[in-house]
């Protein structure tokens, strides 16, 4: 595994750019730091949240997703896998 990578998908001021390159990167611990970074986008949230659902709820920015649009069937989803 990259450590360059494994900090950029850590790193909150990563672009949304290189964190969607991140997002299906062939290592699963570099996609999960991806699910749990604040500045991932939304579609790209969506994705990973099948696959970590937990990282993803956890996720900083998760809460401000769910006060945005509560009937979410993302949000609904992610609450009932994590």
């Amino acid at each position: 595994m990259n450590l360059e990578q494994t900090s950029q998908a850590q790193d909150a001021t990563t672009p949304p750019e290189i964190l969607r390159e991140l997002a299906i990167n062939k290592h699963k611990q570099i996609r999960q730091y991806v699910a749990s970074n604040p500045n991932t986008p939304v579609e790209i949230l969506e994705k990973l949240g099948k696959e970590f659902p937990e990282e993803v709820v956890n996720n900083p920015i998760f809460e401000l997703l769910r006060l945005e649009n509560p009937e979410s069937e993302f949000i609904s989803l992610c609450l009932a896998r994590s």
